[in-house]
């Protein structure tokens, strides 16, 4: 079996030579293209650590609105962090093309060189070395910033700018349009001052034994001063913010006034509460003096009544007494004119008893009359005192005569009665 194997795999060779061939090679050339890919990472990942090694990369940054005093960096340097400023602002070039110029670094984010030197001269830069290659800078070479010409003394780059991307929220690098670049502490101040915007006050920092969060701590406790922020578009933000603020104070304030005389009202109401349930007091107790007088006006009127029906029925008697009388007459001068006519003085003086007699009833009927009067002056006098009484509680008057009195006087003692339990409610409610 195994010569007839060692047979075959020549033959197998031979006649499948150039397929094994084309797999052998493009295997090799698969490896070669692995290992140098893995090599190249290699290499440039450990470039990378000793460029940011050696260029002391940053732990991380802070940007604020003021910068800190001296007399706060040197309590962040003592507490064993180290922090440099590396304050920027943007400069458009006439092309269009933007730099974002910087002090050049001592402590942290060092700038590496590529070629040249660093700026000592307040008239000499650093360019970034894609953006000098874009636009056709090399060191040596002149670069006009305003009206100034500035010498290139060399071009590098910044391990924080890396990717130079002009904003976080960029997706791709344009150095053509943006660079960055370096300047001494003089050429600095002047160029911000002769046309640069926006300056942005950022610290770099390395935090030694410290986390994040305790330096975050450290700043937060710093005092901030807003009056000195001179960022115009803080300072718009400001005016608005404080002036709401200010609104919002004075609304405050006439909040409390308005709590103040809330109170002062609260105590007056309580006053007239107090007053008012003492002059519901009285009112009940006047209420129960009108109650129990008109109780005894409403007997007085009843036996009023009872004494009129009675004074009537005398009347009544009386007359009847006179008519008897006045028949009686009639009948003796009847039987006197039998008698055969009697004696003319004595059917004189029978004439003048009857003249009498009827003088006399005519009395009668003068004196019921007047009895009338009197009961009727009584009712409107009863009426008049009821009415004033009645008008001072605010209730509707009455109207007293001898056919409806008693009547009127029984539906007064109920609306009395009534008007006086709902009065009784009203004080029981203010008293609790």
């Amino acid at each position: 079996m195994r010569k007839i194997l060692m047979k075959r795999y020549p033959r197998e060779l031979k006649a499948n030579l150039f397929r094994y061939l084309s797999l052998f090679l493009l295997i090799t050339f698969c490896m070669f293209l692995i290992i140098s890919i893995v090599d190249a990472a290699e290499r440039v990942i450990r470039g990378t650590e000793r460029n940011q090694a050696e260029s002391v990369l940053e732990d991380g940054q802070i940007t604020t609105f003021n910068p800190f005093t001296e007399e706060q960096l040197k309590e962040i340097e003592d507490a064993g962090i180290t922090i440099e400023p590396h304050f920027s602002f943007e400069y458009t070039l006439e092309n269009g093309s933007v730099l974002r110029m910087f002090v050049n670094r001592e402590k942290i984010d060092k700038v590496v060189l590529d070629s040249g030197k660093f700026p000592e001269e307040s008239d000499e830069i650093v360019l970034e070395k894609r953006f000098a290659e874009e636009n056709h800078y090399s060191a040596g070479g002149i670069i006009i910033l305003g009206e100034k010409e500035y010498k290139i003394t060399g071009t590098g780059s910044s391990v924080d700018y890396d990717a130079p991307y002009r904003k976080l929220s960029d997706t791709i690098i344009d150095s053509s349009t943006f660079g960055i670049a370096f300047l001494t502490k003089e050429g600095y101040d002047e160029l911000k001052k002769s046309g640069g915007s926006g300056e942005e006050l950022t610290y770099a920092f390395l935090l030694g034994d410290h986390t994040a969060a305790e330096f975050k701590e450290m700043v937060k406790d710093f005092e901030f001063d807003y009056k000195k922020v001179e960022d115009s578009y803080y300072q718009e933000l400001l005016s608005d913010t404080y002036g709401k603020k200010d609104e919002i104070q004075d609304g405050i304030n006439d909040l409390v006034d308005g709590v103040d005389e809330l109170a002062d009202g609260v105590d007056e109401l309580k006053d007239g509460t107090k007053e008012l349930a003492d002059g519901m007091e009285e009112l009940y107790d006047g209420s129960v003096e009108l109650y129990d007088g008109s109780v005894e006006l409403y007997d007085g009127m009843k036996e009023l009544k009872d004494g009129t029906k009675e004074f009537r029925d005398g009347v009544d008697e009386l007359t009847d007494g006179v008519t008897k009388l006045e028949d009686g007459a009639n009948a003796l001068e009847n039987g006197s004119n039998a008698l055969n006519g009697g004696l003319w003085s004595l059917n004189n003086g029978t004439a003048n008893l009857r003249d009498a007699l009827r003088e006399l009833n005519n009395n009668n009927a003068q004196i019921e009359g007047g009895a009338d009067q009197i009961f009727q002056a009584y009712l409107t006098t009863a009426q008049n005192s009821i009415n004033e009484q009645l008008t001072a509680m605010g209730m509707p008057g009455i109207s007293l005569n001898a056919e409806n009195y008693s009547d009127v006087l029984s539906g007064l003692a109920e609306r009395l009665s009534k008007q006086i339990k709902y009065l009784l409610s009203v004080w029981l409610f203010f008293v609790k």
